[in-house]
């Protein structure tokens, strides 16, 4: 599972990872909630070479004003500690593609 992070420790994270990084800010109460959670876990396991991380939308408000999340879920990659790219929604296979393909850039 992606490690969770708290508003107030994702700077920390941050500026001591050396790895790029995937955030996923999400919903509990999305309906493909569930579906994004598991892709994720998927993506972890293909890319080990990653940090990956997530934050519940209502326990991190601070990360969604920061970042301008206006919906979740959105995934945010960090490049040498800096954002790199957005995705701001999640439909399935399609989504998760992009998402392998964008990780394989990185």
């Amino acid at each position: 599972m992606a490690r969770k992070v708290a508003a107030s420790k994702l700077k920390d994270l941050l500026e001591d990872n050396r790895r790029d990084a995937l955030l996923m800010v999400w919903g509990a109460w999305l309906k493909n909630g569930e579906e994004a959670c598991n892709a994720l876990k998927e993506l972890m396991e293909e890319f080990s070479d990653k940090e990956f991380w997530q934050a519940e939308i209502l326990e991190t408000r601070d990360i969604a004003k920061e970042y301008q999340i206006e919906h979740v879920p959105t995934f945010i990659f960090f490049k040498k500690q800096e954002i790199w790219n957005k995705v701001y929604t999640y439909r399935g296979d399609s989504t998760k593609k992009y998402l392998q393909d964008l990780l394989q850039r990185m």
